[in-house]
């Protein structure tokens, strides 16, 4: 792979107001050059649902239902082709191959975690996030080495096990990706009697080799970075400014951290910026493109619908919002896609069809979450979200109890294509 020396550039006119807030530019770097075509080919996927509406007979639909019921997964054209079928009685059948797989994989666990922000202080300007740098009336505030001990030892007090650090783009007083590593210390010196955080994951805008060679000797559970929208034109128009503005520069990071030696990394999209059957095929090309490269997939998909954040108009107003309906369906569909690979369900999703969501495919979902620096020690509701997650972790776990599901802090962990290996699932 031919190795080149780049420099990622910030542009100045998205630096934040407050003075102690300074853009981090990394430093040069040398990284191995990952092509995007490599990654998605956007022509071939909308092509591939073209195609699957021609194609998706109920006789060719069966075919490929069985083939999924083997957990062996679905290459682009099939899952293109489950997508486009909208029969009731195959909506019926895959929904109880997905049942199967999910519970062979994963019995009737589900793992929860929560969300730790460090810092709301941003220099990108994303049309649908409360964060963005031109949302003046967003307070800004980062957390210090106490307050992030604090924010640990408040998780654990609640119950919680695992967190994922949530950072923007924009670090305190100059120390640039030294803040992050900082942070995970601190992290880790919040033990007390109620326990501590023995998962810690990381979700941080793309970094160079150096920091991601930092991050892994760190010893981090995993890196976990969402490409919003795999629809290249899409992420262009609602990433106006800032350097989440380079599009391949954010879509290789998780093959960065991987060179980098992190093992666990998880990608997402945020559904309702574009069509959802081709963010699906996206998410499936993705997957298939890490275990190509690294011998293994991303551990974990993130199913984020859309949801209303304050002095965001398109968050109110998606421009192709996910039905409950189409959310069920497509948590189905990658079930068989990718049989062996976790699925994140966002805290927001509605009740209403949680438990059909976790009995489809979900793995994994946020408990109690908070999206406010500070927010669990101080008790903070109000967060970027309107529909925050203000239950409380006792309340999740007695849902889950009642749906009859197994909540658990520890990760899981999925045997690889080894069906004989699933009875031992759980760290």
């Amino acid at each position: 792979m031919r190795v080149v020396t780049r420099r990622a550039k910030v542009p100045l006119w998205i630096r934040p107001s407050a003075p102690f807030f300074r853009t981090h530019q990394p430093t040069l770097r040398e990284d191995p050059v990952i092509a995007t075509i490599e990654i998605i080919d956007q022509l071939y996927l909308l092509n591939a649902l073209k195609e699957a509406r021609r194609v998706a007979a109920p006789g060719a639909t069966r075919e490929i239902l069985e083939k999924a019921r083997e957990m062996r997964g679905l290459t682009v054209d099939e899952t293109a082709v489950l997508l486009a079928n909208d029969d009731p009685e195959t909506r019926e059948t895959l929904f109880a191959i997905a049942a199967e797989i999910r519970s062979a994989v994963a019995g009737r666990r589900i793992s929860l975690f929560a969300p730790l922000y460090l810092s709301n202080a941003c220099c990108n300007e994303c049309a649908y996030c409360a964060f963005r740098v031109r949302h003046r009336e967003q307070a800004r505030r980062a957390l210090n080495r106490q307050e992030i001990t604090a924010e640990a030892r408040a998780l654990a007090a609640l119950g919680h096990r695992r967190a994922t650090l949530v950072c923007g783009a924009v670090y305190p007083g100059g120390m640039g990706f030294d803040y992050v590593l900082d942070a995970i210390d601190a992290v880790r010196q919040g033990r007390s009697e109620a326990g501590e955080l023995r998962e810690i994951n990381v979700n941080v805008p793309p970094l160079d080799g150096s920091d991601f060679r930092r991050l892994a000797a760190a010893r981090v559970a995993g890196y976990q970075l969402s490409q919003e929208t795999y629809h290249r034109e899409m992420y262009a128009s609602v990433h106006v400014g800032g350097p989440k503005r380079d599009f391949d520069d954010r879509i290789t990071a998780v093959h960065h951290a991987r060179h980098a030696g992190i093992e666990h990394v998880g990608i997402g999209v945020l559904l309702g910026l574009y069509n959802w059957h081709f963010e699906a095929l996206a998410l499936l090309s993705h997957a298939t493109a890490i275990e190509r490269d690294f011998g293994s997939g991303p551990v974990s998909i993130s199913l984020s619908r859309l949801a209303p954040a304050h002095g965001s108009a398109i968050s109110y107003h998606p421009p192709y919002a996910v039905t409950d309906a189409e959310l069920l369906k497509l948590v189905a569909v990658l079930r068989l896609a990718l049989p062996y690979t976790g699925q994140v369900l966002a805290h927001e999703e509605p009740a209403s069809i949680r438990e059909d969501a976790l009995r489809l495919g979900i793995t994994e979902m946020s408990a109690a979450g908070r999206c406010e620096p500070g927010a669990y020690a101080s008790g903070i509701l109000d967060d970027q979200s309107q529909l925050a997650d203000h239950r409380s972790l006792e309340k999740v776990a007695r849902e889950l109890t009642g749906f009859g599901f197994e909540p658990t802090f520890a990760a899981l962990e999925f045997a690889e294509r080894e069906p004989a290996n699933l009875a031992s699932l759980v760290q």
